[in-house]
C-alpha cells in the first residue's frame, strides 16, 4: 500500500498515526477536487469521515464512522490491518518524512546543552532537519501508544501460519469485552447504584451521587447514547436489575440498554443460566458449558449487522442474568477455563448447543439450510458397542423422551392456526381441509427435515425450524425435530426425544459424561469433531 491521505476531519487522527509511523500526508483543507487529486496522482487511500467525497475509479477511500480517536484506529485496524504498519517515532511527526539516525556530535549545537549531556541516541528528518530524542515527551507518547494499542486486540491465529485474524476491543488485561443487549424498547428507565456513577454524552459529562436515583424518560433532551459507570465496584442498577462494568442507552423512539462487561464476567452470568446450577461431581460438563459459551460469544464480537451490541441476553443468543446469584461450581468453570475456545482450523467455531439430543445430534443442514460445516455433523450420543436407547448419554434428562396426544379436530385446529400466522393467512377458510401432512426424515439424525401439509386448496411446506413452529402449542414450541407422528382412531400422536434444535453439544449428554469420568476436553471433542481447545488470552 503507498500510504493514507488524511483530511481535516481525522486532524488527530492524522498526528497519532504519524507518531506510530504509519505514512500519512495531512490536507488540511476543505477542498475535495484538491485531495481527490492528491490521491490519483499519489495511489494513496484516503481516510476521512466527510461523505462529501465522490466515489470516481482509481480512488481508494476509508470512511469512517466515529470522531473518537481510538475507536478510529480500532477500524482501520478492521479495514487494513493497522497493527502490521506500526513502526512508532520512525517518521518525523511534522513532515511526514522517514527519520535516520545520527551521531551525537553531529548535532550538538542544535539540542539544549542538558539534552546533549543526559541523551545517548538522536533522530534527525533529512528534510526540515528536526531533531529528536527519548526524553519526556517521547516517553509520554510512547505510553498513550501503548494505551491505545490495549485498547484493541488483534487476536491472531493460534494455529501457526495461518493469517486468520478477529477484532475485538479488551480490557488492559488483554480479555474481550462483549455488549450485551440486555434490554429494550423500553419507554424509560432509572438508574443508581451504592457508588458514584459517572454519565457521559457528547453533548456533556454527569455524575450521580451514590444512592442518587437518575430517571429518564422518552422526552430527555440528553444526546443519546449515553454511558454509565460506576466509581467503585458496585454495579450499576438500572430498572431494579443490577449488571457489572458499563451501562450505555441509546435511543431511537425507545431505549435500547447495553451492558458492556468482560467475557469472564459475562460468562459467570451465562453458565448457570444456560447448563444450571450442578453439583460438583459435575463440574467437567459446567466447564465443557463455559468454554462453548466463550467460544459462542467470540465468534459473535463485532458483527456488522449489529452495530452497537454484540449478544442478546436470551435465548436469541445466550442467557445473561448477572443479578442472579451465581455458585461456586460455574465460577470455577470459568475460571479454570480461562480464555480457552474452540477451534476448527484456527478458527472459533460456531459452538452450537442445546438441552437435550435424544441420542443423536442433528446435523446443522436440519435446521440451518444445506451448507455443511465438519465439526456439526450428527453424533451418536453414546459408549461405543452399546444401544442409544438404554445408553445414551442424556438418559437422565426429563425429556430424553416425550409425547403428545391429541384428538384429530384439536390437532388440524391448531396446525390451521399456526399456519395461517406462519404465512401471514387471513382466515382459515383459505388454508382449505387439511388431508393429510408427509414428513422427510433424516436417517442419520433421524430428525424430521420437512413436515409438508396437503389441503383440499393448497401445500405448505415446512423445513428445519420452521417444522417446531407449525407444531407449537399456543407459543409454546414442539421439544425438537426428532419424532414420529401417527394417527390412531380419532387421535393424532406425537413421540418424540430431545428438546432443542440438537446440534452441537448436548447439555444434559455433557452432564451424563461427567457423572462417568469424562473430562471437558473429552466432552466438548466428542460433540464437536476435529477440533482443538485453545487458550486464546
Amino acid at each position: 500500500m503507498k500510504g493514507f491521505i488524511v483530511d481535516s476531519t481525522c486532524g488527530k487522527l492524522a498526528k497519532w498515526l504519524r507518531l506510530m509511523g504509519v505514512d500519512i500526508i495531512y490536507v488540511n483543507d476543505q477542498s475535495t477536487s484538491k485531495i481527490e487529486l492528491l490521491a490519483l496522482k499519489t495511489g494513496r487511500t484516503i481516510i476521512t469521515r466527510s461523505g462529501k467525497l465522490k466515489k470516481e475509479e482509481g480512488i481508494k477511500t476509508i470512511l469512517l464512522r466515529t470522531e473518537h480517536l481510538i475507536e478510529q484506529i480500532d477500524e482501520l485496524d478492521k479495514t487494513i490491518g493497522l497493527k502490521d504498519k506500526i513502526k512508532p517515532f520512525k517518521r518525523c511527526p511534522k513532515c511526514n518524512t522517514i527519520l535516520t539516525e545520527v551521531k551525537k556530535e553531529e548535532i550538538k549545537d542544535r539540542v539544549p546543552p542538558f539534552v546533549f549531556k543526559t541523551q545517548k541516541r538522536f533522530s534527525q528528518c533529512p528534510k526540515c532537519g528536526k531533531v529528536y530524542w527519548q526524553g519526556t515527551h517521547y516517553k509520554n507518547i510512547k505510553k498513550r501508544i501503548k494505551t491505545i494499542l490495549l485498547s484493541l486486540t488483534v487476536l491472531l491465529s493460534i494455529i501457526p501460519g495461518c493469517m486468520r485474524r478477529m477484532f475485538y476491543k479488551t480490557t488492559r488485561s488483554g480479555v474481550p469485552l462483549v455488549r450485551v443487549l440486555v434490554q429494550n424498547d423500553i419507554d424509560s428507565f432509572f438508574i443508581t447504584s451504592k457508588d458514584i456513577i459517572y454519565g457521559s454524552s457528547k453533548q456533556k459529562d454527569f455524575s450521580i451521587g451514590k444512592l442518587d436515583t437518575f430517571y429518564i424518560t422518552s422526552n430527555s433532551v440528553l444526546h443519546f447514547p449515553v454511558s454509565f459507570e460506576s466509581k467503585g465496584n458496585s454495579p450499576i442498577i438500572l430498572n431494579g436489575i443490577s449488571y457489572p462494568g458499563r451501562i450505555v442507552v441509546y435511543r431511537d423512539s425507545l431505549f435500547d440498554v447495553v451492558n458492556i462487561v468482560d467475557m469472564e464476567t459475562y460468562l459467570k452470568g451465562v453458565v448457570p443460566q444456560e447448563i444450571g446450577f450442578r453439583p460438583y461431581g459435575e463440574l467437567e460438563a459446567v466447564k465443557a458449558q463455559a468454554v462453548a459459551a466463550r467460544t459462542y460469544a467470540i465468534k459473535h464480537l463485532n458483527l456488522e449487522e449489529k452495530p452497537h451490541y454484540d449478544l442478546k441476553a436470551t435465548v436469541a443468543d445466550q442467557v445473561y442474568r448477572p443479578e442472579q446469584k451465581t455458585d461456586s461450581v460455574s465460577i470455577k468453570a470459568v475460571d479454570d477455563t480461562y480464555g480457552e475456545v474452540i477451534t476448527y482450523k484456527g478458527k472459533p467455531i460456531e459452538a452450537k448447543y442445546s438441552s437435550t439430543c435424544g441420542g443423536f445430534t442433528s446435523d446443522v443442514t436440519d435446521n440451518w439450510g444445506k451448507t455443511p460445516v465438519a465439526y456439526l455433523k450428527t453424533v451418536r450420543d453414546a459408549p461405543p458397542f452399546t444401544k442409544v436407547e438404554e445408553n445414551a448419554f442424556c438418559r437422565a434428562s426429563p425429556l430424553f423422551q416425550w409425547e403428545k396426544r391429541y384428538t384429530k379436530e384439536e390437532f388440524y385446529r391448531m396446525l390451521k392456526r399456526n399456519i395461517m400466522e406462519i404465512n401471514a393467512v387471513s382466515t382459515d377458510s383459505s388454508i382449505g381441509n387439511i388431508k393429510m401432512f408427509i414428513t422427510e426424515i433424516n436417517p442419520r439424525s433421524k430428525r424430521v427435515i420437512t413436515f409438508k401439509v396437503i389441503t383440499d386448496k393448497n401445500q405448505f411446506l415446512f423445513k428445519g425450524l420452521s417444522i417446531r413452529k407449525v407444531l407449537r402449542e399456543n407459543d409454546k414450541l414442539l421439544y425438537s425435530n426428532f419424532f414420529n407422528i401417527k394417527q390412531q382412531n380419532d387421535s393424532i400422536i406425537i413421540n418424540g426425544r430431545g428438546a432443542g434444535h440438537g446440534c452441537g453439544m448436548c447439555q444434559w449428554g455433557a452432564i451424563g459424561m461427567a457423572r462417568i469420568g469424562y473430562s471437558y476436553i473429552e466432552i466438548l471433542k466428542h460433540y464437536y469433531r476435529k477440533t482443538k481447545i485453545e487458550k486464546v488470552y
